[in-house]
């Protein structure tokens, strides 16, 4: 199901994990990754995970939670996955998680404690 409806109350259980986080580890540093684009015959999703990430950048903008948009570092220049670095258009190969990785590492070292 694509519908918005359905993107908006998958994205609600988001801000209770936060909050369990944040209540949980109180030094730790909570950062919101976006989700990556899909392609192949996947493609057709990628709207509603655009949808999907834009409800992520909301609910960090209210509660001030730093985001790694991952969409944009994954995505061809049709919005797709790029397919050099996926088999089936849904997963990353394995050597593709290194800009994650280093994308991470920076905010880890970036970022103070909140």
């Amino acid at each position: 199901d694509n519908s918005p409806e359905r993107v908006v109350s998958l994205s609600h259980p988001y801000e209770q994990i936060l909050r369990r986080l944040r209540d949980t580890f109180p030094s730790a540093k909570i950062c919101i990754c976006t989700l990556l684009p899909a392609g192949g015959r996947y493609a057709r999703l990628n709207e509603s995970i655009r949808n999907f990430n834009s409800k992520l950048m909301e609910l960090a903008q209210s509660t001030k939670t730093p985001v790694l948009d991952l969409y944009p570092m994954f995505s061809d220049g049709t919005g797709a996955l790029k397919s050099t670095i996926t088999t089936d258009g849904l997963h990353i190969v394995p050597a593709a998680y290194a800009p994650w990785i280093e994308k991470v590492k920076q905010f880890i070292a970036e970022v103070p404690g909140q």
